[in-house]
């Protein structure tokens, strides 16, 4: 049963590279769900929101956290969990938070694992300097894996890929990022021009939701196409598995780890490929994505897009690979939470 929920607001430091259309950005607003249960165990989840690349705002997500939070004092695991989801097609990335929570405080995600994964090169275009720099890192990427957003231009796109190309290992592998910035016109004419040679995918050069233009790509396409805006439910990996070769999901908007491990499978059955792995999410979130990923590729270029951690955790990233080991039980970092809360509110 559940017997206190507390919510809070958080504002944190972006700690990656933002693309145009958010560099302005200042601060991370975060939804930060903690539940406990009549046996005193609790549970963490939280949401990352940002306008523009969320359906809900953070007012709407507040909101809609509190107001779930208030209905479900008293409730048991399955009855909140069941009443959390009705809302997660308006508000998946809140929703999420709330089922989390619940997920983490009944054992439904382990947390008591440390997790080692390999951590993908990115490639930084936020501006001349940072690219710059950027390259001189990957050589450390060697055989591995890199990450290259795209900015939707096609020259310039296409230039400066042949400029990673030259700065790493011959034996390196591209996973290029549309990020929706691409016309359908200018999608097939980058393709068109691209050379094939160790790219893994292209994701979501269009519009998230606009399937025509995805399947006209993937027509010209000489890599495969992979599709990760806006899937949530069992209809977009129907359309996804129509018009693209793979998917990726954040476990931040997929309504809680049984809804991905879910969807992951719906997914495979399908022939997708499936990787998983949010930019803009918290170091809870990408610990607790990790441990519900269910064999599916871990795409992940950070551990966190924020500098302050939610996450009480000690953190190595070496030799290209990053091992977190939590506190037992786990614990939220309390330095963060007194720095960065704006408001809490306690229900229970």
């Amino acid at each position: 049963m559940i017997e206190r929920i507390k919510v809070r607001q958080l504002a944190l430091t972006p700690a990656i590279a933002l693309n145009e259309r958010l560099s302005d950005l200042k601060n991370f607003d975060i939804v930060l769900v903690e539940l406990q249960l009549s046996s005193g165990v609790i549970g963490y989840g939280d949401a990352l929101i940002v306008d523009g690349t969320t359906p809900e705002t953070l007012e709407q997500a507040w909101m809609i956290v509190c107001t779930l939070a208030d209905a479900s004092i008293g409730a048991s695991a399955p009855d909140a969990t069941a009443l959390y989801l009705q809302s997660h097609r308006a508000a998946p990335h809140a929703t999420t938070a709330m089922v989390v929570a619940v997920e983490v405080a009944i054992g439904e995600v382990a947390v008591d694992m440390p997790i080692e994964v390999p951590r993908v090169g990115l490639v930084d275009t936020s501006g001349l300097s940072a690219f710059s720099d950027s390259l001189e890192m990957l050589p450390r990427f060697g055989r591995g894996v890199i990450r290259v957003p795209l900015a939707g231009d096609v020259l310039g796109d296409l230039g400066m890929l042949d400029q990673v190309r030259k700065a790493i290992d011959d034996d390196a592998r591209f996973r290029l990022y549309g990020d929706q910035a691409y016309t359908p016109e200018d999608a097939i004419a980058f393709v068109s021009a691209l050379d094939p040679a160790g790219v893994e995918w292209l994701d979501q050069p269009c519009a998230a939701g606009d399937w025509d233009a995805l399947a006209a790509v993937k027509d010209a396409s000489p890599v495969p196409l992979a599709a990760s805006g806006f899937i949530y439910d069992d209809d977009d990996i129907a359309n996804a598995a129509a018009m693209a070769d793979s998917v990726g999901f954040a476990f931040a908007r997929m309504g809680g780890a049984v809804q991905l491990r879910s969807a992951i499978r719906n997914a495979e059955t399908r022939g997708l490929g499936v990787f998983v792995g949010g930019s803009l999410q918290s170091d809870l979130t990408t610990f607790l994505e990790v441990q519900a990923s269910d064999g599916a590729i871990v795409d992940l270029p950070a551990f966190s897009a924020a500098a302050e951690p939610l996450l009480s955790a000690e953190v190595f990233n070496e030799e290209g690979r990053l091992t977190v080991r939590p506190t037992s039980p786990l614990r939220l970092n309390e330095e963060t939470l007194a720095s960065c809360t704006l408001q809490e509110l306690s229900f229970g």
